[in-house]
């Protein structure tokens, strides 16, 4: 299978199109979906990079951050195409760590990065996992010990998996690079399909995929977002500047930390926050070893 060119070739067709092809390729390699239905996640990490302390500066204006929610999934007006999403389409993307988070909004020496940590606030409630280029997932330490013991990979799926790492393993930094994205939007599409029998409505609750930013050493999980809305909530925001960055570590600086004006009972309660500046300090710089 060339991978490269039939991504290629994907540039100019719909995404009906690329989910049929999708699905016609793995039902010729009778690829098994092996999903985590008992998943309980823990928590997870966001992170938002910004141009200023207090938020984002656009044409000479600042817009200040001073409700929870601009540190939620976008919203859909305002959403671009990405690994999992078309344009316009929401999807709430997070990591396992915090470095992870950070990596994957790919900020700048003296940029700002605000990460949020987000809690599970129904801890024994279980979701719907499905792992993408699942064989890579596998070798990944924590993934191996916790869910992948007993993984049955098939050689039979060698050339399906190979094409999924390629769909995930792909760094996309120029926006007329986007469409390379297509493909692994039409994957997430396919998984993001409810599915029935005849008593019960089956649904993915979130996709599990290798960080790329972090050399695969981590990973990402993409969202539905009324998922993360109702059951989760925001337990710690930290706003912090990149000092320096290699391909070894990047060195960060705690700058704020933000409280939020109340507690959530609702899925939609979005409360403002209050930030304290941290006093200097060298303990508030840290290296992190990618």
């Amino acid at each position: 299978m060339d991978t490269d060119k039939i991504i290629e070739e994907g540039k100019f067709k719909d995404i009906e199109s690329l989910k049929k092809e999708v699905s016609q390729i793995m039902l010729d390699s009778n690829y098994s979906t092996y999903s985590f239905n008992t998943y309980k996640f823990s928590g997870f990490y966001r992170a938002r990079k910004h141009n200023h302390i207090e938020g984002s500066v656009n044409q000479g204006i600042l817009k200040k951050f001073v409700n929870e929610k601009e540190f939620w999934n976008v919203p859909k007006d305002f959403a671009k195409i990405g690994r999992c999403n078309l344009e316009n389409e929401s999807i709430f993307y997070c990591a396992n760590d915090i470095l992870t988070a950070i990596l994957e909004v790919k900020p700048d020496v003296d940029e700002f990065v605000t990460i949020s940590r987000f809690k599970n606030s129904f801890p024994d409630k279980l979701y719907k996992v499905q792992p993408l280029a699942k064989r890579f997932l596998s070798q990944i330490p924590v993934l191996k010990e916790k869910l992948f013991k007993k993984y049955p990979f098939d050689i039979k799926h060698t050339e399906c998996e190979d094409f999924f790492e390629k769909l995930f393993f792909q760094d996309i930094d120029k926006e007329e690079d986007n469409y390379k994205y297509k493909y692994s939007i039409a994957l997430a599409h396919l998984f993001f399909t409810d599915t029935t029998n005849e008593k019960e409505v089956f649904q993915t609750h979130a996709l599990l995929y290798p960080s790329i930013a972090r050399n695969n050493k981590s990973f990402c999980f993409a969202i539905r977002p009324w998922i993360v809305n109702s059951f989760f909530e925001i337990d710690t925001i930290q706003t912090v500047q990149v000092l320096d960055k290699t391909n070894e570590y990047i060195k960060i600086k705690l700058l704020r930390n933000g409280f939020k004006n109340g507690l959530k009972i609702y899925p939609a309660d979005k409360f403002n926050i209050t930030w304290y500046i941290c006093p200097k300090s060298e303990k508030n710089i840290e290296i992190l070893n990618l």
